[in-house]
């Protein structure tokens, strides 16, 4: 198994403000790949649903965990934000005469 896969697994929970587990790690002693582990295991969670929950939208995941002091890297999250946002926004329209998407 990768050691980067070994790591994630082990240190997904771990917070920036070293109020996660197992090991109460903070900042720069959680990996980058472990970071951005926590922020799509959140989001993931909190967007899905489960018995017990209905599924969050995207929108109020991401305010939720905007809001989350202390428990994500900022400038990863921001980031995901970011993507997230790009993701979502609509498509260039497309050019009435061929059919192509325009270039914007």
């Amino acid at each position: 198994m990768p050691q980067a896969v070994l790591d994630v697994c082990l240190h997904h929970h771990e917070r920036i403000d070293g109020k996660g587990y197992p090991f109460g790690l903070s900042d720069k002693q959680i990996s980058p790949s472990a970071r951005i582990a926590a922020i799509c295991d959140v989001y993931d969670a909190m967007t899905s649903a489960r018995s017990y929950k209905r599924a969050w939208t995207p929108a109020e995941t991401l305010r939720m965990m905007l809001k989350s002091e202390g428990h994500f890297d900022r400038h990863l999250l921001t980031q995901f934000h970011a993507s997230l946002r790009a993701s979502f926004s609509p498509a260039p329209p497309k050019d009435r005469r061929n059919g192509v998407r325009a270039v914007q």
